[in-house]
């Protein structure tokens, strides 16, 4: 007699993880023609989130073999990039705007 266990399809941290996940790469989208720079941070901010969304799924764990503690630890560090990039760019855009430049057109 064998027991088969069964992983749930999504993990509980998927959603929310996804949301940012896109909203950043889309954000990212809008800002490259405006800041190269700041549209590949933020696209590497939303693929981050996006990537931890994905290593939460079942698939991802029987994919890549993972267990349920692992994905966990996987989608928590995948999810504090995301968060370190997210605080450098608000850091970094902060310093430029806080330095008074005017920018006429």
């Amino acid at each position: 007699m064998s027991t088969i266990t069964t992983r749930p399809a999504v993990g509980t941290g998927t959603l929310p993880l996804a949301i940012l996940g896109v909203l950043a790469t889309v954000y990212g989208l809008l800002v490259i023609p405006v800041s190269i720079l700041g549209g590949v941070h933020s696209l590497a901010v939303g693929g981050s989130f996006l990537l931890g969304a994905v290593v939460t799924t079942g698939w991802a764990g029987e994919r890549l073999d993972l267990t349920p503690g692992q994905q966990r630890r996987a989608a928590l560090a995948l999810a504090t990039v995301g968060m370190l990039l997210t605080v450098v760019f608000v850091l970094v855009n902060g310093a430029t705007f806080e330095s008074g430049e005017a920018v006429s057109s």
